[in-house]
């Protein structure tokens, strides 16, 4: 679940200094029929590798109704 500003905080919680590979599923349906808003994707899903434990893991999803896209990104 992600917070109000979008922040999956307890994913950290999760991950806990565990190297593997993770899967982030983010139901997009469900907003955008809240919104009222027409989309093709019902749901998004991230899989990505942590490799280094100690590392900050940033990880954005930028949504429109028929297209998304994500990437690393970095807190500074």
């Amino acid at each position: 679940n992600t917070n109000a500003e979008g922040y999956c905080n307890d994913l950290v919680e999760k991950v806990n200094g565990t190297i593997g590979r993770y899967k982030i599923h983010f139901d997009v349906d469900k907003y955008f029929t809240l919104k009222r808003i027409d989309t093709m994707f019902p749901f998004v899903e991230i899989v990505f590798d942590v490799k280094n434990p100690n590392v900050h893991y940033h990880i954005p999803l930028l949504l429109s109704p028929f297209g998304y896209t994500t990437y690393r990104g970095h807190n500074t």
